[in-house]
């Protein structure tokens, strides 16, 4: 049966979603969260981070009582574990980020840092090559300065500013100017260039020097994290709109699993519901790989039940009103079936 989802009066098989996904042009955005979320799957918060999380999210939303909190969960059809998931995902994104590029940023900033460092420099431009050079020269010879010939000659917008640009990127502008920029040294004035139809006359004002500090490094993290993403996200949506990829996966899902057998191991007989117990423990084999194949499927059952069932201290016991109130610690503690706050002040 399939199930299905009503919105309005319109019931939508669930089945039909990922082509309505397609239609409505949001296939690759939720690919991409889907992308995220498992790359940053392995990535857990403390439970203090969770708490302040939990806190930052009651604070943006305005919620400050558990009525309003509980009000809020039911609008958008969260549980409690569903919000503390919400609340640290971007905390545990950071964390993916740090350990996926953190150690590599540095080489990443210096193969960049000729587009990192910024310039501030003076252009004037002209169509007429005798009055550039003529410009030029009166500049070079201090009959004129450069400010009050940019405004009285140049033919671009930069004459609003008496020629003076940036600070901008160095690899920002035109390449000729970029290079020109690059090897000058402050105060440095070019004679006249030609780009297209413009002779251009240039002086270098002032050259930034880029350094790793934080807010560089972090830019750099988040471009390539962004670039990384990008990629993942462009192979996840060819394999998911290609028939025959799908038709692969699906044809995998459907086959049966098979138990790897090795004829130098025995299996545990305590898998076996039926099977005898063994007569002494020396019956049972020690070997790595049996353990493994024994462990795996109890592993998983225990992993889904941590996983569908809510824990104690993720559920948050105190409301935002009365945290200073010692004697409303735990307003919940006479009915545990109470409604519970997102936010908690005990471990």
């Amino acid at each position: 049966m399939t199930d299905v989802l009503y919105v309005g009066d319109r019931a939508i098989p669930t089945d039909t979603i990922p082509t309505l996904l397609k239609q409505y042009e949001l296939l690759p955005k939720f690919i991409e969260e889907l992308a995220i979320d498992e790359a940053i799957e392995e990535y857990d918060c403390t439970h203090e981070e969770k708490q302040q999380a939990l806190l930052e999210i009651c604070q943006r939303h305005k919620l400050t009582n558990l009525e309003e909190q509980q009000q809020w969960m039911e609008q958008r059809g969260l549980n409690a574990r569903e919000v503390e998931i919400m609340a640290t995902r971007s905390l545990r994104i950071q964390k993916f980020k740090e350990a996926k590029w953190g150690k590599k940023v540095r080489r990443y900033f210096m193969e960049r840092k000729s587009g990192l460092d910024t310039v501030i420099y003076s252009l004037i431009r002209t169509q007429d090559a005798g009055l550039a050079h003529e410009l030029y020269y009166r500049i070079l010879e201090g009959e004129i300065s450069f400010e009050q010939c940019a405004i009285t000659y140049s033919q671009g917008p930069e004459v609003r500013t008496g020629g003076r640009l940036g600070p901008v990127p160095l690899n920002r502008p035109h390449p000729i100017i970029s290079k020109l920029l690059s090897v000058s040294q402050p105060g440095q004035l070019w004679p006249p260039r030609v780009i297209s139809d413009w002779h251009i006359i240039i002086r270098l004002d002032d050259i930034k020097s880029a350094q790793l500090d934080d807010p560089t490094r972090q830019a750099l993290i988040e471009e390539l994290y962004n670039t990384w993403l990008q990629e993942r996200v462009t192979v996840l949506t060819a394999q998911a709109l290609s028939p025959e990829e799908q038709a692969k996966r699906a044809a995998i899902d459907a086959a049966p699993v098979q138990p790897e057998v090795d004829p130098n191991n025995k299996l545990d007989p305590s898998d076996d519901p039926g099977a005898t117990p063994p007569a002494s423990p020396e019956s049972v084999t020690s070997s790595p790989d049996a353990q493994k194949r024994i462990l795996t499927p109890r592993w998983l059952y225990s992993m889904h039940q941590r996983w569908m069932t809510p824990s104690i201290d993720r559920i948050v016991l105190d409301d935002l009103d009365d945290l200073d109130d010692p004697q409303n610690a735990h307003p919940n503690d006479s009915n545990p079936n109470a409604p519970q706050s997102l936010v908690s002040t005990s471990a």
